[in-house]
């Protein structure tokens, strides 16, 4: 499935209206059917619908959900907030098919009005509203008006059904940017395919589940190579390769450098993780004095304290051990290592000195924070950075107002002057390699707990070690890391997840959960 910036959708729209000979007006029809159709394959006994209406194409669309909903027997009351003649002649049509059709299509100008109208209409309900949102689209930018916004806080404090079409009106479509308020959205049913903002910032919340629906554009339009995606199921990512005949030293020797005192958890499920994932051969590379926590923690998995004291070493020793490292076929650095001199001094060698496929997450990322002119290192390496929004303020330099107004563009703009590829983690885990834009809406709040980076980390650098691409790595684990979530959390309520359930159910067929 495609999800696509504002732009792209409109680019669809005029290619199908100009190539394909498709008249807007029929492009229109097909949504506001598809729109209702979809309503009722969910919600059969829905009998009184308001519909929040403005003077876009995205309140066109509402005007013909009026008719077909009044076709299917629906009483439909209809609030227009906007200006008649800003009226594109597809939705002026579609407005006098409206009246013509006797649906009431009351004309609110101001916040008194909307307040003695909607006042009215909640005692007159016997039922919960349902309320359906067709005042802005996907060309939304910026702040809603006074009266808008008043509609919207009003009716977000009303309990009900809430359905948005297309978008929440108040969410910006390529970036779930929020200036003020937006419609909170119990349902979003959209136009042709999600866009970004549905699944970014604050759009997630507001958007509630997104259902695309089909509008009529030819499925050659939607060919296109340089549309993100999202990962939605088992087909949409890929594990490494398994063969009967392999043995362990053909599913790759893994170095994992993690830990320090106190952070000996992000190193022990990083680890463990490596070996759900399928790696042969693991070992992890920690600070002196750590040796029985993990020896007794991990004891299918090799360990081996730094060749160097804690805090008394030198260069040389460590340019020395990475010297060693030379048989091992991926690594993973920083999970627990802490920000101290002893873990810049070994990002400092191993961002010089590694030359095969690196992942670089978590405290390693931190110190490249520190000294960010160690990215210019980065350009010809086989490597992937993993930061959570956090840290990707502080490696990247942009705020954090910055990453929320526009991530899309932060990202693209940050992966190319490193040269090398991003999974930035957050509830919807963007991947980028200047080559695709991958978009992993799997998961839930099950993951929102220390540690969930540690696992995909993990998974990631076991994959790369059986011979996965980066890509392919980075987007396999992170499917693999949200779809375990979810269905552990059909056993287990999500507050109770913890990383180590993750860990013991990667690959568990979903009536096998190991509890």
């Amino acid at each position: 499935m495609f999800v696509l910036s504002k732009d792209e959708m409109k680019q669809l729209d005029q290619k199908a209206i100009k190539e394909y000979g498709l008249p807007g007006i029929v492009l229109m029809e097909n949504a506001g059917k598809g729109f209702v159709d979809t309503l009722f394959e969910f919600f059969e006994d829905i009998d009184d619908v308001l519909i929040l209406c403005g003077d876009g194409n995205n309140g066109g669309d509402g005007f013909v959900i009026a008719r077909w909903l009044q076709n299917k027997g629906v009483q439909t009351t209809m609030v227009f907030v906007g200006d008649q003649k800003k009226f594109t002649k597809e939705t002026a049509l579609n407005a006098i098919l409206a009246q013509n059709s006797q649906i009431d299509i009351l004309h609110i100008k101001t916040v008194k009005e909307w307040k003695e109208f909607f006042e009215a209409y909640l005692e007159e309900s016997t039922d919960l509203p349902t309320i359906i949102d067709a005042l802005y689209g996907i060309s939304f930018r910026g702040s809603l008006p006074k009266l808008e916004s008043e509609v919207i806080n009003s009716v977000n404090d009303t309990i009900g059904l809430k359905i948005a079409v297309d978008i929440p009106s108040g969410v910006e479509a390529d970036t779930g940017y929020v200036n003020s308020v937006a419609f909170q959205a119990t349902i979003t049913i959209t136009m042709g395919t999600p866009k970004y903002g549905h699944f970014l910032g604050k759009g997630k919340i507001s958007s509630g589940i997104v259902l695309p629906v089909d509008i009529g554009i030819p499925p050659s339009l939607m060919n296109h190579e340089n549309f993100a995606k999202i990962v939605v199921d088992n087909d949409g990512f890929l594990c490494p390769a398994r063969n009967s005949f392999y043995h362990k030293g053909m599913y790759g020797r893994i170095g994992i450098i993690a830990g320090s005192p106190g952070l000996s958890g992000a190193a022990i499920l990083a680890s463990k993780t490596a070996l759900r994932s399928g790696s042969g051969l693991i070992t992890l590379f920690h600070p002196q004095g750590m040796e029985t926590i993990f020896e007794s923690q991990l004891i299918e998995v090799m360990t081996s304290p730094y060749p160097f004291a804690n805090d008394n070493f030198e260069a040389s020793e460590i340019t020395q051990w990475i010297e060693g490292l030379n048989d091992f076929d991926a690594l993973l650095i920083g999970p627990g290592m802490g920000v101290n001199p002893l873990t810049e001094a070994i990002v400092d060698q191993i961002t010089q000195q590694w030359n095969k496929p690196l992942v670089i997450d978590a405290d390693a990322l931190n110190v490249i924070a520190k000294h960010p002119d160690w990215l210019k290192r980065l350009k010809k390496k086989e490597c992937v950075l993993t930061p959570h929004i956090g840290e990707f303020v502080r490696i990247s330099g942009y705020t954090k107002e910055a990453i929320e107004k526009d991530p899309i563009d932060c990202l693209k703009k940050f992966a190319t002057k490193v040269g090398c590829p991003i999974l930035l983690k957050d509830t919807t885990r963007i991947f980028y390699d200047r080559k695709q834009l991958v978009f992993d809406i799997s998961g839930d709040d099950g993951l929102a707990t220390g540690g969930s980076g540690d696992v995909l980390a993990g998974i990631i650098v076991s994959f790369i070690g059986q011979k996965s691409s980066i890509a392919d790595a980075s987007i396999a684990a992170s499917y693999l890391l949200g779809s375990t979530a979810e269905k552990v959390s059909n056993t287990r309520q999500t507050p109770s997840v913890i990383p180590s359930d993750i860990i013991e159910n990667l690959f568990v067929l979903e009536e096998e959960l190991d509890f």
